[in-house]
């Protein structure tokens, strides 16, 4: 069932049989784990430290990026990068399900909208602000979404384990970096928002 509005980015379909599947195309091939990152460099040189094999690749039309497997002992998963942006972002984990991924740690960057954070620190989102337009396609139109509590908790007792020092908070999804207003910042800034980019929500 088609919810209609005056705006179509609010528009949602509660249907989830889409015309275009990634499993239609794409054979299940990879380890059930999987390890997304946006630090290229830096997942390049764990790739060559640890000797990893490409598995398979995500295509477009633009590049190919290498999926790569990591066995621990008898635990294996899958290492690769994300198409940027939300709808990058979404088909990246829409092309990794289909392949056999069914759980994700995603590992990104964000700007900062606190003086009181620097380079380095690491952030855990609980919730974003939708303001881009892949997700609602995803989920019914709200102003944000709330990271998955149960998740959350459980990725702030292994980083206390660890003795990581992390940061939570609410963060900013958009799809227009150069459309970021001194006068939005400031609005998503009184909203709660700790940090702003683009996948997020």
């Amino acid at each position: 069932m088609i919810h209609i509005h005056q705006y179509p980015v609010c528009e949602y379909d509660e249907t989830r049989d889409a015309i275009i599947r990634a499993e239609d195309f794409l054979e299940k091939c990879l380890p059930e784990k999987c390890v997304i990152t946006f630090f290229r460099k830096e997942l390049e040189h764990f790739v060559e430290e640890h000797h990893l094999p490409a598995i398979g690749y995500l295509h477009s039309e633009v590049l190919d990026i290498p999926i790569y497997k990591y066995e621990t002992g008898e635990d294996q998963l899958c290492i690769t990068m994300p198409f940027s942006t939300a709808p990058g972002a979404a088909g990246t984990i829409e092309e990794l399900h289909a392949m056999g991924c069914n759980q994700f740690v995603i590992c990104g960057g964000a700007g900062c909208l606190q003086k009181n954070m620097t380079v380095g620190n690491l952030i855990l989102p609980t919730s974003a602000v939708r303001d881009e337009g892949t997700s609602y396609h995803y989920l019914p139109p709200a102003r944000e979404v709330a990271c998955d509590e149960q998740t959350i908790e459980k990725v702030r007792k292994e980083l206390d384990r660890m003795n990581v020092p992390y940061v939570t908070g609410k963060t900013w999804t958009t799809d227009a970096f150069y459309r970021e207003t001194l006068d939005m910042v400031k609005h998503r800034k009184e909203e709660g928002c700790i940090t702003v980019e683009m996948e997020t929500a």
